[in-house]
């Protein structure tokens, strides 16, 4: 096969996915992908308040049995962090009630969030390397920000790559202080 037929097959395997948007209706994209990624980082941040609420008891009575080995103390901390962050998060929703008409405050909000909750999970995931050996946590952040927000490349790009260089930085070491 030559280039140029290469190039026929390329142009029509990929022509129905290339839409032009009108000028006019970029501005409105923009607002309605926001406002998605509000509403389900809102709800993402419910549950995992709700499933930090069952962590942090479970970690005081493993603490209280006894069962805390090297670094459960800094897991510990992580799962404080994910019961405080998405509280205070959602009494500023409850306070700050317009943030439904206003964009900038929403992306602020749903940025803030995101970058929250991967860095959390990169740590987390260290903290487990470092005890059991696992990065699971750190593979659910990352899909579960792929799967609630629908960020633009770059700033996908940022967000991972923020959070790749965290986890490796912090795998690198062996042992707790």
């Amino acid at each position: 096969m030559s280039l140029n037929n290469n190039k026929g097959i390329f142009k029509f395997i990929t022509k129905n996915m290339m839409v032009k948007i009108p000028k006019g209706e970029i501005n409105e994209l923009k607002i309605e992908l926001c406002d998605l990624n509000f509403e389900r980082s809102k709800k993402v941040n419910i549950v995992l308040l709700v499933i930090s609420l069952f962590l942090v008891p479970l970690d005081i009575i493993n603490k209280q049995k006894g069962l805390w080995m090297p670094g459960t103390k800094y897991l510990f901390c992580t799962h404080i962090l994910m019961v405080l962050v998405p509280l205070i998060l959602l009494l500023y929703l409850y306070k700050h009630k317009n943030i439904n008409t206003d964009v900038k405050s929403k992306q602020f909000f749903i940025m803030f969030f995101a970058y929250f909750l991967f860095l959390d999970s990169t740590v987390t995931s260290i903290i487990d390397q470092l005890i059991h050996g696992e990065i699971s946590v750190f593979v659910i952040g990352a899909f579960l920000i792929a799967v609630m927000t629908n960020f633009r490349p770059l700033t996908s790009m940022g967000l991972y790559f923020i959070n790749y260089l965290v986890f490796i930085i912090g795998t690198i070491n062996e042992q707790f202080p």
